[in-house]
């Protein structure tokens, strides 16, 4: 998973479920993706930052 962060992390049925595979990449592509693509201009600055899933439990 390339983007995990809150907004892809969901709750159903009591179940943490992680979402936004469509922008994943198969590791046996990894060094062509490299090779062709600049990868930070496809993080945004919500991609960037981290939250403890542990504070889901505080809302």
């Amino acid at each position: 998973h390339r983007n995990l962060n809150p907004k892809n992390i969901l709750v159903y049925n009591d179940r943490l479920m992680i979402t936004g595979f469509e922008f994943s990449i198969s590791l046996d592509r990894l060094d062509e993706y490299f090779e062709t693509l600049d990868y930070l201009e496809y993080l945004d600055s919500e991609s960037i930052v981290y939250s403890d899933p542990a504070l889901l439990s505080t809302y």
